[in-house]
């Protein structure tokens, strides 16, 4: 008796063992957007989150601002085959919902909200989000599309921060102070995994053209004509890899940053973003990617964690590097 119930156990925590792992690669949460400062901690009051229900995304916030932002709740859906927005839900308040005034914010269907960005000082000032295109058999594509910023004009920009590609916003944490919001930080999971776009027949096409189901067994294999070649399957092209940053001045006042990884293709990259802004960028090898950075973008990055995005292929690479 003592025995089985000792196997029980075993298979019991195995089970939950495997579950939390497999929950914490669906997981991912971003840098926290805003500043540790000693009043914000001093006066810290909860750790607050809005959060959607298992199988939703955000695709809208209800924010409540004025000179600083005082609350934030997420709008959640589930998305059609067309990234159509179904069964709407709110997540928790988080934050003084009595203060400020409220404004709902939401993505044109069709969009998932992967991104987000700030104002701050000793509070979150100011808050806005971006939108991307996703369907069922394109997953995550387009550009980001940021939605109007909410809240004040103060403070210092922290951000952007975005969800890794294939994942999208399922939530958010934060850190209040009083009546404030002082952290916030994006909680993002996997998405819908893409279905092969023309794999599964209708039902009308599985009908002969006298209205019976179509048989499999009168069906012939196709055939190739003696001297052709089969056609052979052309290779994918590789993802790109983002390994270090650099930086050196560049004429008119510029920064030259270089991004070291591996598989850059001339012909595959077609966009490159430091910290949201897209910027003029060549690729000197495939090794080697050479951005040219205004300096007012330059001047507000957070060298510790510079945002990268390089579209490649159709497919955007997003990494938080060090810059050197």
């Amino acid at each position: 008796m003592h025995a089985f119930i000792r196997r029980g156990l075993c298979a019991l925590v195995l089970g939950l063992t495997f579950t939390a792992s497999a929950r914490a690669e669906n997981e991912w949460y971003s840098s926290w957007l805003g500043k540790s400062t000693g009043l914000n901690l001093v006066t810290m009051t909860g750790n607050p989150a809005s959060r959607c229900p298992d199988g939703k995304h955000v695709v809208g916030m209800e924010i409540r601002s004025g000179t600083l932002v005082d609350a934030v709740r997420v709008e959640c859906a589930s998305l059609g085959a067309n990234g159509e927005h179904q069964g709407q839900v709110q997540g928790q308040v988080m934050g003084n919902y009595a203060g400020g005034s409220v404004r709902t914010v939401r993505c044109p269907s069709g969009q998932v909200v992967t991104a987000m960005r700030a104002r701050a000082g000793e509070f979150i000032d100011q808050v806005s989000f971006a939108c991307r295109s996703w369907s069922a058999t394109q997953g995550l594509h387009g550009s980001l599309r940021w939605q109007p910023a909410q809240g004040g004009s103060g403070g210092e920009p922290a951000g952007p921060v975005e969800c890794p590609n294939g994942k999208a916003v399922a939530g958010l944490n934060s850190r209040t102070s009083g009546s404030y919001i002082s952290l916030l930080r994006l909680w993002c999971t996997d998405l819908p995994p893409v279905q092969a776009s023309g794999g599964a027949k209708s039902a009308q096409s599985a009908l002969t053209s006298q209205g019976r189901p179509a048989s499999a067994t009168t069906s012939r294999p196709a055939t190739i004509p003696q001297g052709i070649q089969p056609a052979t399957k052309l290779p994918q092209p590789v993802a790109p890899v983002l390994r270090t940053l650099s930086s050196k001045p560049a004429p008119g006042g510029s920064v030259e940053i270089t991004i070291d990884g591996e598989h850059f293709a001339s012909n595959q990259v077609t966009r490159v973003e430091i910290a949201g802004t897209s910027v003029p960028y060549r690729v000197v090898s495939p090794t080697r990617i050479a951005a040219t950075v205004p300096q007012h973008v330059y001047t507000r990055l957070d060298k510790r964690r510079v945002p990268i995005v390089v579209t490649s292929g159709g497919k955007r690479i997003t990494q938080q590097l060090p810059l050197r």
